[in-house]
């Protein structure tokens, strides 16, 4: 099993520090993704998820969960599947490198100082940090801190649109039962559509606020 988890942990690795993900389709059992989880980084949260219309979570809560990030506090997400459904339910992920194309070098300044509610690391963290080189968003459109500055309200507006535009462009990922997912967590949105209140579908998530091997910003 080492020589297998070494080479699905260097793929792994591989993927996240070029495109920001790895959809690891080759079937896994819980024990090797929970290994290579385990070498990936620190782990902060493992979370089961599944479906229940009366829950307030927005992961287990069959509406549309909109494009976001989860916690600052996590650099990646694994999510494994155990379960996808009767009518599986794709996970949607876009990069976001382009907001230094999209937005004006003012506005990016601006967006180092617009601020959102963390409620799992509670604090406020700013959209944007660092440069076109090395950058980490968080983006939780719920979660923006209010302002009476009409300034920030024409930025916010800029920002949504830019949203709804990139979840024009997103890739749908059908986790199958066994199969895996990586994201660098604050390189990426991810959501995913409304599902099912009677859905079966089960997942792993599981956070990593340090990663092993890899340069973190």
């Amino acid at each position: 099993m080492t020589s297998k988890i070494d080479s699905v942990l260097r793929d792994i690795q591989t993927s996240l520090n070029s495109q920001d993900y790895l959809y690891y389709s080759t079937v896994l059992s819980e024990e090797e993704f929970d290994l290579l989880i385990n070498m990936l980084g620190s782990m902060v949260l493992t979370k089961a998820i599944k479906i229940d219309e009366n829950s307030t979570s927005f992961y287990s809560n069959p509406a549309e969960f909109r494009l976001h990030t989860d916690s600052a506090v996590s650099q990646i997400i694994g999510m494994y599947c155990f379960d996808s459904g009767e009518v599986p339910v794709a996970t949607e992920i876009v990069t976001v490198e382009d907001i230094f194309e999209f937005f004006t070098s003012k506005e990016i300044r601006q967006l180092k100082n617009l601020y959102f509610n963390d409620p799992f690391k509670k604090e406020i963290v700013p959209f944007l940090i660092g440069n076109k080189a090395d950058y980490q968003i968080y983006y939780t459109d719920w979660m923006i801190i209010p302002s009476k500055d009409i300034n920030q309200d024409n930025l916010v507006k800029k920002l949504k649109n830019y949203v709804k535009l990139k979840s024009e462009k997103t890739l749908k990922i059908f986790l199958q039962p066994g199969q895996s997912l990586f994201m660098m967590n604050r390189k990426l949105l991810h959501g995913r559509g409304a599902i099912d209140k009677y859905s079966t579908r089960s997942l792993k998530r599981v956070w990593l606020d340090k990663a092993n091997h890899l340069h973190v910003l």
